[in-house]
């Protein structure tokens, strides 16, 4: 299940997609990519995350009533509200968000004629899907059996 990357509802993966050559949202912090942040300096959801009503359209992350406002312009716009939980979740859902940007880029470059976005998004996310499946089956292969 992608959808703390990709998000749970049509909605969500609309707001997370960057609407250019089949790329999700993303920031650089440094020279590295990581998703974008969900909140404003101001603490105030980022308006590309929220509905015309001004509501997230993201689901938020967990633990909010306990973050200190401070501390919230770090936490990341993604699909899942666990995606910012913990150090290691965030890296885990950063290093997918990498990969299907990478395999977006190079069918991007590849094509000879404009394809829609949907073209590009979807192979980008079997891309990652695949990619998963092969760390469940490793993790799997190593995990013994309690039977």
């Amino acid at each position: 299940d992608l959808s703390p990357l990709y998000g749970r509802t049509a909605a969500q993966t609309e707001a997370l997609r960057s609407k250019q050559g089949g790329r999700l949202k993303s920031q650089k912090v440094g020279d590295e990519e990581f998703p974008p942040f969900l909140y404003n300096p101001d603490g105030t959801v980022r308006p590309e995350f929220c509905d015309a009503a001004g509501q997230p359209v993201l689901d938020l992350p967990l633990g909010l009533d306990h973050t200190p406002s401070a501390k919230r312009k770090t936490l990341f716009a993604v699909g899942g509200d666990r995606a910012n939980a913990t150090p290691q979740v965030a890296m885990i859902n950063t290093l997918f968000l990498r990969e299907h940007n990478r395999i977006a880029g190079l069918l991007a470059a590849r094509l000879s004629r404009p394809w829609d976005r949907v073209a590009v998004v979807l192979p980008a996310a079997a891309g990652v899907a695949a990619a998963t499946e092969v760390g469940q089956l490793f993790v799997q292969s190593r995990t013994p059996s309690t039977t």
